[in-house]
Order: structure tokens, then C-alpha cells, then sequence
């Protein structure tokens, strides 16, 4: 990331990150573009959070920056094992997970 050094080179930009919550206010009030905060805190005019961590699709690490709003990975991980496990049984797809034609039709295309 290269440093900006000046209000002007910030205006320039059509947003600003900022991921210091010291600066965070400071910075927002002084410049007349939208700061995005990631993990800088509530003073930005807006924030990221990536919804993987949000979801709590991943286990093994939570960013401190994150909130988990639910706990899906789990839930994931079991249906991707199901679908896995019925693709390989060869029970999905079931004839009503498919399309179906007419067999004059179907005589039309071959």
C-alpha cells in the first residue's frame, strides 16, 4: 500500500481505508471521502467485514476485527459431506432433482 501524504492525495481517491482506530475519527472528519474501517472502529464512515468470518464458516481462527453473527461452518461441512457422499452412492441427483423431455424431441435432436 502506498502512503498518502497529503489531504490533497487523499481526495484524489474515491475512499480511504483505514485500519488504525487512533486515527480512525481523526482521519474521517478531516477528509470529505467516505474512510472504510477494517478493524479501525466506529468513527469510519463504514466498514468491511468479510462475511466468511462474519458466518463463522472457518473455525480455527476468528480475526479480532470479527464478529461472528452465526456459527454455519459446521453446518457446511456436514452438507458438503452429504452432497460428497450421495454424489458418490450416485443417489443425488434422484430423477427429481432432473430435467426431463419429451421423447419426440429428444428423437428430434439425434
Amino acid at each position: 500500500m502506498r502512503r498518502v501524504r497529503s489531504k490533497r492525495q487523499v481526495h484524489s481517491l474515491s475512499y480511504w481505508n483505514v485500519y488504525h482506530r487512533h486515527w480512525q475519527k481523526k482521519i474521517t472528519k478531516s477528509i470529505h471521502i467516505p474512510t472504510i474501517g477494517i478493524g479501525a472502529g466506529a468513527g469510519c464512515d463504514g466498514q468491511v467485514l468479510v462475511y466468511q468470518d462474519m458466518l463463522g464458516m472457518y473455525s480455527d481462527m476468528v480475526p479480532k476485527f470479527a464478529k461472528q453473527y452465526a456459527q454455519v461452518g459446521t453446518q457446511m461441512k456436514e452438507a458438503f459431506a452429504a452432497y460428497r457422499k450421495e454424489v458418490a452412492d450416485g443417489t443425488f441427483p434422484a430423477p427429481e432433482h432432473t430435467f426431463k423431455m419429451d421423447e419426440t424431441i429428444l428423437d428430434k435432436l439425434y
